[in-house]
């Protein structure tokens, strides 16, 4: 990740929070943790055979962050956070033949959150994902791999909190927007793929009122 990153990056969400916070009349800060299901969703073409991806690909992860919500009312409320994130997914490389991947995301999450039974709570917005690290797979050439995968990605997020006091349960899922990877029109691929990131995502968290 690049220091030029980094910066903007910081500068971004100060000047978010400090704007957000000019005008909520309340603010809690988040903290939390938990299991992450993560797959992509697509096919490959590998030789003269056609592989569909699937939940059946996912694998168990882990995600840690923190947010800020900045409340406009009792019930109405807008949540930014960050996000770092270990994803696991078993790719194809041919037929029975498949290699599990570990990725590491950075994450920038923001949605608008209502309170529709008292301590539930339903919310939905999008999120920025930025790949940090990938670990090198065995049977595919990784430099030419990192050519054909997008580094980042943009998501539609909905999921439903439920408060306990000053911890608090979510569940939550991400839909990604963009081709992660698309190398139908590369003739140097070795395989053809095209497919888009879906996150599921577990957890609890502490709230500081």
């Amino acid at each position: 990740m690049s220091k030029e990153f980094k910066i903007l990056t910081t500068l971004f969400c100060i000047l978010l929070l400090a704007k957000f916070s000019s005008f909520a009349q309340k603010t809690t800060v988040r903290l939390h943790s938990g299991p992450n299901f993560y797959f992509k969703e697509g096919k490959v073409i590998h030789n003269a055979d056609t592989f569909l991806l699937d939940s059946e690909s996912g694998r168990i992860g882990f995600q840690v962050g923190y947010g800020v919500e900045f409340y406009f009312n009792k019930k109405c409320s807008i949540l930014l956070g960050l996000e770092f994130s270990k994803r696991s997914v078993d790719e194809t490389i041919a037929r029975n033949l498949f290699e599990t991947y570990e990725s590491m995301y950075m994450s920038f999450p923001a949605s608008l959150h209502y309170e529709f039974l008292p301590k539930f709570k339903a919310g939905f917005g999008v999120q920025y994902d930025y790949l940090v690290h990938k670990r090198p797979g065995t049977y595919v050439d990784f430099e030419k791999e990192k050519s054909w995968l997008r580094n980042y990605d943009i998501g539609l997020t909905a999921g439903l909190r439920y408060r306990i006091g000053h911890f608090e349960l979510d569940v939550s899922g991400v839909y990604g927007l963009l081709y992660i990877v698309n190398t139908m029109d590369d003739s140097s691929a070795s395989f053809k793929e095209t497919s888009k990131a879906r996150l599921f995502k577990f957890g609890i968290a502490w709230l500081i009122d």
